[in-house]
């Protein structure tokens, strides 16, 4: 699920949030979009996996800032979920 997740939170959300808030300063639209996204989650997998996928979220929109390009966002968030499922155990 990573392309539509990045699509959904990076490419919709984020860019809206910068868009509707033109902050000079970006974390709070990589914040706000990240936090509504986590919020989806925690019914699902907790509060524990939720910040996890918080936190995996602030670097990801970071990257996403600075680049301005989802192709490295999502080749990193689908190695980083290789690594979660078949290391970690992360289902």
């Amino acid at each position: 699920f990573c392309i539509p997740q990045e699509l959904v939170v990076r490419g919709f959300l984020q860019t809206s949030f910068t868009q509707i808030f033109k902050e000079r300063l970006p974390f709070k639209n990589i914040f706000f979009s990240n936090f509504l996204f986590m919020s989806v989650h925690i019914p699902w997998f907790g509060l524990q996996q939720s910040v996890l996928t918080f936190i995996a979220g602030l670097w990801w929109g970071w990257i996403y800032h600075k680049n301005d390009t989802l192709i490295g966002v999502i080749v990193s968030h689908v190695i980083t979920g290789v690594f979660a499922l078949f290391i970690l155990g992360f289902n």
